[in-house]
């Protein structure tokens, strides 16, 4: 994957979410958004799905850039995959259901063939058991990895990961991890959203640290956790440590 990001702007009301952003990375397979609490992490990854305008600034991916009037973010949308925080599962569908939805409105896939797409993808992570069970009866990790799932099932190229242990107990925490895990094995291209800077270190190629709407250091994991050059990054680091 090879990303570009050229003075992305984005403000709500008078408050900068992103303010400038630029960064340039290239064979990339996974890259790790870090930064404190309304740095903007949250805003780029939306604007990268298609999910969000920025104001001003651009967006390229593998060479094409983002265009973001409504027809183009379709079609862009159909090779993104994205997992959000909170999950985002229907509560009145099954987890069946919920894969299915993607598949048949979005794809515009018969429900047959949607059927055993999403079947398979369930059984790939071992969650076809639960595949006639509603949201309300899964467990945090099971309802994380059910979004993954569905994430998947359209075969994105692309997929970004909003923060997605955030809500879980440390156990949970380690399923969805290790789902991300092998997702990462098989050669997907990622981009993540993490406070886990142990998952970060081991996960990532390239790691971004977001603050105050700006990149402002950017490396391999190695080196950026080993020798922070901004202030803002050390004190990030000092405070995680200490978590």
């Amino acid at each position: 994957m090879k990303l570009e990001l050229n003075k992305v702007c984005r403000s709500f009301d008078s408050r900068h979410a992103l303010l400038d952003a630029s960064a340039s990375f290239e064979k990339l397979q996974s890259l790790v958004l870090i930064g404190p609490s309304g740095g903007g992490k949250s805003t780029l990854l939306r604007i990268i799905a298609g999910l969000e305008t920025p104001d001003s600034g651009s967006v390229i991916v593998n060479e094409k850039r983002i265009a973001f009037d409504e027809a183009s973010l379709v079609l862009h949308r159909r090779d993104i995959g994205v997992v959000f925080q909170s999950f985002n599962l229907f509560p009145h569908l099954t987890a069946l259901e919920n894969l299915l939805l993607p598949l048949t409105v979005a794809h515009g896939h018969s429900k047959t063939h949607a059927r055993d797409l999403a079947l398979h993808i369930l059984s790939r992570f071992s969650l076809e058991g639960h595949a006639n069970q509603k949201p309300t009866s899964l467990s945090g990790g099971q309802k994380q990895r059910i979004a993954i799932a569905r994430a998947l099932v359209t075969q994105p190229k692309l997929i970004l990961l909003d923060e997605p242990t955030s809500a879980l107990d440390p156990e949970m925490t380690n399923e969805v991890l290790e789902m991300v895990d092998e997702l990462r094995n098989q050669g997907r291209e990622l981009i993540l959203v993490t406070h886990e800077m142990a998952f970060a270190s081991r996960a990532a190629d390239q790691v971004a640290f977001i603050a105050d709407g700006r990149i402002l250091e950017s490396g391999p994991p190695g080196e950026l956790f080993s020798t922070p050059r901004t202030p803002q990054l050390q004190t990030f680091l000092s405070k995680e440590i200490r978590r």
